[in-house]
């Protein structure tokens, strides 16, 4: 556990092992509720400081965490490959994304309007008063961070955190509980006073009683729907950021034969669906594709994932490594072992927490591998007969994060963003593309609220009107 940066060398340790090869990453000490009220307290302390600082100071600690994690990026780089088994190319990509996250925080502080005087000459009351509306923080904010993007998930919630003024207590993954707590020692070389944000590492039901606690304003979680809206339940009055994940889906419109142009896209699209052992909210898991060409689609596909590079995350070329662990590849694998070849052309081959890729062709749209989240190395190639029937099924996912359209046709792509709410949608290229400048999060079980830039500021914020006589 990190309290204002120290970490307490007094506790047991969980032992953090590779889930590529099982060697030993590090360790990290086991905290219990006596560390958890502590690292509230600190928060609570802190908070009667940063509550008080200006936009510009906010966003110079934003800075400097950028630059901090600049001149670090090899090493988080290595730390996420061994802790996550991530791709070393992907874990790349996180960090210098992380990198951004923290400077387009502090550049949207900088524009922020933190307080403006009203407008009121239409109403005639108003003619002897000066109204002013000014965002104000909200307090500490508990944080639950998942395993799959231990840092720049995390940059997400903590650079909207300081960018508000207000404090954080992390609880990290049990899964990947070293890259979350380097990432908040460095926010402390940096340069944020000791207490801002705290890391606390422990037992899921020990963070729990946090979420009701007085000294908790706000709770940000990003991971599994059952948690997350058991948490809410917890606390109705909070806000809450709920990050829950989907059944992300792809859809080729009516207009692209399996040849041509589109044939370009499917390396991108297919790699979407498998990269990282699909462990992202917003791989592609379900591709629709016109019913009348689905077996040729189904051909071509096939070959796709014959190419996806499988084995050691060290490996530049690698694409799928290693599941986080033997029970989740398990849990996936036993859902495909018992469809028949036509319906699931490649097989399912799994060696511990190592599963290939696996891919279904036909499935109906209501299939419950379909419907729910995989989490996991797996593509449907599902057929649809008009677009109608394609809306109708669209509409019965209780997920909605992110989809993709692959069309040319603008009036059916614009059909389908209408008929369905979605947190975000893409046109030509695959949906787990995420800038982290834009409004982040989902619809229906896929959450509440947005993170991304000053899109992230809202919930950490509470409008505060001063009305004068002048």
């Amino acid at each position: 556990m990190a309290v204002g940066g120290a970490c307490d060398n007094s506790l047991p340790k969980d032992v953090i092992r590779a889930p590529w090869d099982g060697q030993v990453v590090g360790t990290i000490p086991e905290a219990g509720p006596a560390e958890l009220d502590a690292a509230l307290d600190a928060a609570t302390t802190a908070y009667r400081f940063t509550r008080r600082t200006s936009p510009a100071e906010r966003a110079n600690w934003l800075r400097a965490i950028a630059d901090v994690l600049d001149g670090s990026q090899t090493e988080l780089v290595e730390l996420l490959v061994a802790e996550i088994a991530k791709p070393i190319r992907l874990a790349r990509q996180e960090v210098a994304r992380a990198v951004l996250t923290f400077r387009l925080a502090a550049d949207a502080v900088d524009a922020y309007d933190w307080q403006s005087e009203l407008a009121l000459g239409v109403d005639a009351r108003a003619a002897a008063h000066r109204v002013t509306a000014r965002a104000r923080p909200i307090g500490p904010v508990l944080a639950f961070v998942p395993y799959n993007w231990p840092i720049n998930l995390l940059a997400h919630k903590l650079a909207a955190i300081l960018a508000t003024g207000n404090t954080a207590v992390v609880k990290l993954s049990p899964l990947a509980p070293l890259a979350s707590a380097e990432l908040v020692r460095l926010v402390h070389v940096a340069g944020v006073p000791d207490g801002v944000v705290n890391s606390w590492n422990g037992p899921n039901a020990v963070a729990q009683t946090a979420v009701t606690s007085d000294r908790i304003a706000a709770v940000s979680f990003t991971g599994s729907g059952r948690v997350g809206w058991m948490l809410r339940e917890l606390a109705p009055r909070k806000p809450f950021v709920l990050e829950l994940g989907g059944n992300t889906t792809a859809i080729l419109g009516p207009d692209r034969a399996p040849s041509g142009a589109l044939a370009d896209s499917l390396p991108t699209l297919v790699e979407s669906a498998y990269a990282f052992a699909g462990q992202v909210c917003i791989s592609t898991q379900n591709l629709f594709v016109p019913e009348e060409q689905l077996g040729a689609y189904g051909e071509m596909i096939s070959a796709q994932v014959a190419k996806i590079s499988v084995g050691d995350p060290n490996d530049p070329e690698t694409r799928l490594s290693a599941m986080i662990r033997e029970s989740a590849a398990a849990q996936v694998a036993a859902r495909f072992e018992t469809l028949p070849a036509h319906q699931c052309p490649t097989g399912v081959r799994r060696n511990g927490n190592r599963l290939e890729p696996v891919l279904t062709v036909g499935l109906p749209p209501d299939h419950a591998t379909v419907t729910e989240e995989q989490f996991g190395p797996v593509l449907h190639v599902i057929g649809y007969r008009d677009e109608a029937a394609l809306i109708a099924s669209l509409q019965r996912f209780r997920y909605r994060l992110q989809a993709a359209i692959y069309s040319d046709d603008d009036a059916f792509a614009h059909r389908l963003i209408d008929e369905i709410p979605m947190g975000g949608w893409t046109r030509g290229v695959p949906p787990s593309t995420r800038f982290d400048a834009m409004p982040y999060g989902g619809e229906r079980d896929s959450g509440i609220a947005r993170e991304g830039g000053a899109y992230g500021f809202a919930p950490f914020l509470r409008w505060e009107s001063i009305v004068e006589r002048r």
